[in-house]
Formats: C-alpha cells, structure tokens, sequence
C-alpha cells in the first residue's frame, strides 16, 4: 500500500475453510516514518465488545457470511472499480477454466464466469468463529474491509491521524472514492462491485 493507505484491521482469509494458522510479517523499508501501518488487533477482544449488545450478538454470532468477489478478466481489467484487484487469470495463475473451477471446489467457492469473461466467487462462512487453541468465541470475519465504503473510511482515518496539512490529501481521496461509489451504486449493485459480503 502507498503510505497514506493502511492496512484495514482483517484476519487473513477469513474467506477460507481452512485459514491460515500463522502469519508473517516483513517490512522492506525501515526508514518510512509515516504511513503504511499494520495494525494489530485481538479479535477476541472484538467479539467480546461487540456481544456486550445483546441485541448484536443473538443477531450474528450463529449467522454466516456469503462472500463475494468478483474478478474480470485480464484482458478487461475494470479501470473504475477499485475493488476489483486482481484479474482471475492472475490471481489462480492460469487461463484455463477448468483448473479454476478444480481450485475453486477444492477452496468450496461457487465459480461462474458471466459474458463478459468475469468470474464471480461466492462462499458462505461463519461470521464468529472458536478458536482452536483458546476455544474462545473470535469475530472472524471480513465485512469491514470487503465493503464499498471501508476505503473511503481507511482514507479518513489516515487523514486524522496525520493532521494538519499531511491530512489533506488522504482527506481528498477519500471524499473521492466516496463519490466515486456513490456514482458506481447508481449503475451497479453491491455484490456487482469487486467484492462484497451479505447474509
């Protein structure tokens, strides 16, 4: 990410069956003192926030989450929708249908392709899940960062953080992309977006 960009607050491939159970983390700049900031959070510590409502936690702690991505083809990369991140071709690392849908049944994604050569992924998920070592209950989940407006609000929280002058430009960008998914939602419907999530 550029350094006014953070990375949004996810567990990694919470869209997965299977997520990964360890994480790395490499940094190939030492000298950038501003931006770029990974935070860390006890999602436990999340979900044991959030069930303090229980109006939200009866809501949700049973439900699952359908996910929904959707990558174009490489020959048509959309140039409007930041959502959109990787062309299918280069996220499974070949043109061939087939050994798409193979990946996409073994990760348990329902795959289609639509006319235009986009492939659609779909996956239901828990919404909290227990962890394995712990067995406590873990918001795991990624429909903060996998909505239209989690941009925009990462842009805000840079543009506060920094203050001041600095502020202004992530401030810019996020009143932009705000427009920008305000035209978009005019023309397309959410899960029509780069990705999505929903009940």
């Amino acid at each position: 990410f550029n350094p006014h960009r953070t990375v949004p607050v996810h567990l990694e491939m919470s869209f997965r069956d299977e997520p990964p159970r360890l994480q790395i983390f490499y940094a190939s700049r030492l000298d950038q003192h501003l931006g770029g900031e990974t935070p860390l959070t006890d999602f436990h510590g999340v979900w044991s926030t959030l069930r303090q409502k229980p109006s939200f936690w009866q809501r949700f702690e049973d439900k699952r989450i359908k996910y929904i991505r959707n990558n174009d083809d490489c020959g048509s990369l959309s140039q409007i929708d930041p959502l959109v991140q990787k062309c299918w071709q280069e996220m499974f690392k070949t043109d061939n249908r087939t050994e798409v849908l193979a990946k996409c049944a073994e990760e348990s994604f329902e795959c289609t392709w639509d006319d235009a050569n986009r492939l659609t992924m779909t996956n239901l998920q828990p919404f909290v899940r227990t962890h394995p070592e712990s067995g406590k209950k873990v918001w795991f989940n990624h429909i903060n960062v996998l909505h239209k407006d989690s941009m925009a609000y990462d842009y805000e929280r840079t543009a506060v953080f920094w203050g001041g002058f600095r502020g202004w430009w992530p401030l810019f960008l996020s009143l932009y992309y705000r427009g920008l998914f305000s035209l978009l939602s005019l023309m397309r419907s959410e899960a029509d977006l780069g990705s999505a999530t929903g009940f």
